[in-house]
């Protein structure tokens, strides 16, 4: 089933409450609540970056040793037509967030298969996002476009 399929199959609020729970475990650095949220088969890519982790044990894993050993603050948005957040990362030095990824969601049967996160400066400036999030609680998931 196509991702257009897929986002239809859950609905406005399906796709609503899939992001929101999203967001609120990676805020929280909930890896069981995310896993809980991927396909057996899920995979976390980052490209340009060469790594990649398949299955649920791996990203846990790589979410726990790595991603979340800083806070980070979620900013839902739309891209090439599939849910995406702005994740922005906490900076050691001074608390502030900086925008460090998007990550796209990609979905089947209502579970997520894919978390890409683009990590390139250059992604980032097509969407036209503060390098700095400034507002701690960044908001509702965007109407679709």
């Amino acid at each position: 089933m196509s991702q257009r399929a897929e986002l239809a199959a859950l609905g406005a609020e399906g796709r609503r409450e899939l992001v929101d729970a999203f967001v609120s475990a990676w805020e929280r650095a909930d890896v069981d609540g995310i896993v809980a949220m991927l396909a057996d088969d899920a995979r976390f890519t980052m490209p340009p970056l060469p790594a990649w982790f398949d299955g649920r044990a791996d990203v846990a894993r790589f979410l726990t040793e790595r991603v979340f050993a800083t806070a980070w603050r979620l900013k839902p948005l739309w891209a090439n037509g599939q849910p995406a957040l702005a994740c922005y990362q906490q900076s050691p030095d001074d608390g502030r967030f900086l925008l460090g990824a998007i990550n796209v969601l990609s979905l089947r049967a209502g579970r997520i298969t894919e978390l890409t996160g683009f990590l390139d400066p250059e992604v980032h400036r097509r969407f036209g996002l503060p390098r700095e999030l400034r507002d701690e609680n960044p908001g509702q998931f965007p109407p679709e476009r």
